[in-house]
């Protein structure tokens, strides 16, 4: 999710909050060292590598599950990804998702296809 509100260029007010609901929903604490460094990846974009060295983690990790499991776990991470999209942009209630976002789920459901 990180990578989608970076997409733009810039992470938003609304997407930075949506970012830690997502981390405070997967037990990622306040102070903790997994925190403090997806404050650091707010603040400053990941390298390429990093990006594509955690897809490839994730789907080890999906590959590794159940089939319902996997579904599961794919699911909400394409639908955190499009939540982060949503979150900002748009008109008068109307989400937009710009192309570089898009592009950027898109990637990722390939990837963890």
């Amino acid at each position: 999710p990180v990578q989608v509100a970076r997409a733009d260029g810039s992470v938003s007010t609304r997407e930075r909050e949506l970012l830690l609901k997502i981390a405070v929903r997967e037990h990622v604490e306040q102070g903790s060292p997994a925190r403090d460094q997806l404050e650091v990846w707010i603040r400053q974009r990941p390298s390429t590598d990093l990006f594509e060295a955690s897809l490839t983690a994730l789907s080890d990790i999906l590959n590794s599950l159940q089939p319902n499991a996997r579904a599961s776990l794919r699911r909400k991470v394409i639908d955190d990804c499009t939540a982060i999209a949503g979150a900002s942009g748009g008109f008068l209630g109307w989400k937009h998702v710009s192309s570089d976002e898009r592009q950027v789920i898109e990637r990722i459901a390939k990837e963890l296809a």
